[in-house]
């Protein structure tokens, strides 16, 4: 299961993912075999994405991903595309 963390301009800045050796185990969201469990994961993994806002860490990534782009290499690619 995934799920996405978002920047305040709505960017993917982070992925919030859980995985499992046996299958089912956080549901299925395509028919009613452990939905439940599916319901329970989607709550959880929306409590850790509004964690994230609380805390800080989406402030705290949104730097660095502003820090990375004034550092970070800048690409212009030449060419003749007609």
């Amino acid at each position: 299961m995934r799920n996405f963390v978002y920047s305040s301009g709505s960017t993917v800045i982070g992925v919030f993912y859980m995985d499992h050796k046996d299958k089912g185990v956080f549901g299925d969201s395509h028919g009613q075999e452990n939905f439940d469990q599916y319901n329970q994961a989607q709550e959880f993994a929306s409590t850790i994405c509004s964690g994230c806002l609380e805390t800080g860490l989406i402030d705290e990534l949104e730097q660095v991903v502003r820090e990375l782009k004034e550092l970070g290499p800048h690409l212009r690619i030449y060419g003749n595309l007609s």
